[in-house]
């Protein structure tokens, strides 16, 4: 789809990132994206030998940096499942795009939070753990980052999260 757009390339902590390179919504790094992506990165340079498996689910995502940054470390930090979403369309097509020019494994899709609320939630992390095949999670991470744009969306994000926290097995 993208593919002859040009590359923005991004370094956070020595890991190397290829993003679409056209400033306009979802293509666009902001600076909280980049704090973002350097805490999960720090996360997991002091995750120990066997931190335990968590699903990180980047809403909001836009390009998806911190997405990127979790699933650069994997397994072997901890993350045994990636999931990055947006509301808007475009923004989960150039989503798409950086997971692929990153060889990435991050599952991608698009989330109406304000629509769908916790079971829209919850269907996007059911069809990333099953996609990761992964052992269950004991920790579930829904994070964000540039997400204050429409106070209507931010409180069904949260609310949604607040929903899926509550319903999600102990584990």
């Amino acid at each position: 789809l993208h593919a002859s757009a040009p590359a923005m390339r991004i370094s956070v902590r020595g890991h190397n990132f290829a993003l679409v390179g056209e400033r306009t919504m979802g293509k666009v790094s902001w600076p909280a994206g980049h704090a973002l992506a350097d805490w999960i990165l720090e996360r997991g340079e002091t995750a120990g030998d066997a931190p335990p498996p968590a699903t990180l689910v980047e809403v909001g995502a836009g390009c998806g940096l911190p997405a990127l940054a979790a699933a650069a470390l994997g397994r072997a930090a901890g993350w045994s499942c990636v999931a990055a979403t947006d509301f808007v369309e475009h923004a989960v097509e150039l989503l798409r795009e950086n997971v692929v020019r990153n060889a990435a494994q991050v599952h991608v899709a698009r989330l109406d939070a304000v629509e769908g609320g916790v079971a829209a939630l919850s269907a996007v992390i059911d069809e990333a753990e099953t996609a990761a095949a992964a052992a269950p999670p004991r920790e579930l991470w829904i994070v964000a980052a540039d997400i204050h744009y429409h106070e209507a969306v931010v409180a069904a994000l949260l609310a949604a999260a607040a929903g899926v926290a509550r319903a999600r097995p102990s584990r």
